[in-house]
């Protein structure tokens, strides 16, 4: 909610809709087992593009975090970032994705270098630029930022950086 706040200048819980993404980046917020609406959420990214119609391209979900929870292991893949890492590798995707339209992440991606990144989250750089490229080639992508399961400083900030990627995204016209 603090993040919410101090992205939109609004107290609020962010509402995501899955079901017409091609890409959903969770970064530890296991939206399929806790937060306002598991269920509909399964749902929801039943519902997304589906590969066997020949009109749709495949719908992609990538969960970020340390632990290989429940959410982690319905993912298409699982980025296991070492924990508190998130945030940087929202960020680095975000570098990657955006590359020179960072919008409002533009002071905050400026100078990241993903080989800092990588070795702080311990994640390979050749993960963050896959995974960015793909993400930035996404036409309706979805970043998920931390629920209530992970309350704290590092959280929230991990959760403003997402919601900015996601208002990044957005003003290019991709969600």
């Amino acid at each position: 909610r603090d993040a919410v706040t101090a992205v939109f200048g609004a107290p609020g819980e962010p509402v995501f809709d899955l079901s017409g993404s091609d890409f959903v980046v969770d970064f530890g917020s296991d939206f399929l087992e806790s937060g306002p609406s598991p269920t509909e959420h399964a749902r929801q990214l039943a519902a997304a593009p589906d590969i066997s119609k020949p009109e749709a391209r495949a719908s992609r979900f990538v969960y970020v975090g340390p632990r290989l929870s429940m959410t982690a292991s319905n993912a298409d893949e699982w980025i296991a970032a070492r924990p508190g890492s998130e945030a940087l590798v929202a960020l680095a995707l975000a570098k990657v994705a955006l590359g020179a339209n960072p919008g409002p992440l533009a002071g905050l991606v400026a100078d990241l270098d993903l080989a800092a990144v990588a070795k702080q989250a311990d994640v390979s750089v050749a993960t963050l630029e896959r995974v960015g490229k793909a993400l930035g080639a996404a036409k309706s992508p979805v970043l998920i930022p931390p629920g209530v399961a992970l309350a704290s400083r590092r959280a929230a900030s991990t959760a403003r950086t997402v919601l900015l990627a996601n208002v990044a995204l957005g003003a290019l016209g991709k969600t």
